[in-house]
């Protein structure tokens, strides 16, 4: 293929050499190995992704619910305080 290119900067291939090309295939039964493989992968990805989605909406909870405990926290020490003033 390196001698095929044509162009000074990006190197293109005409048409007709790509027709030309002999590209090596492996046998029909590599090729179901092949793919066997791929949808394992690919299963394990889906899986990954869910996990990864189910963990973020886990820390957006964890984060959302500290801030409101935090929150309404701070106000309760501060009635607290306030009272004890009063007091």
């Amino acid at each position: 293929m390196e001698g095929m290119g044509i162009g000074a900067t990006v190197k293109h291939l005409r048409v007709g050499g790509v027709e030309d090309l002999i590209v090596p295939v492996p046998p029909m039964d590599e090729q179901r190995i092949i793919v066997k493989k791929l949808k394992q992968l690919l299963r394990v990805c889906d899986d990954l992704e869910k996990k990864l989605m189910m963990e973020r909406r886990i820390s957006k909870n964890l984060v959302q619910a500290s801030i409101t405990t935090l929150t309404e926290t701070g106000k309760s020490l501060k009635d607290d305080l306030q009272n004890m003033e009063v007091a």
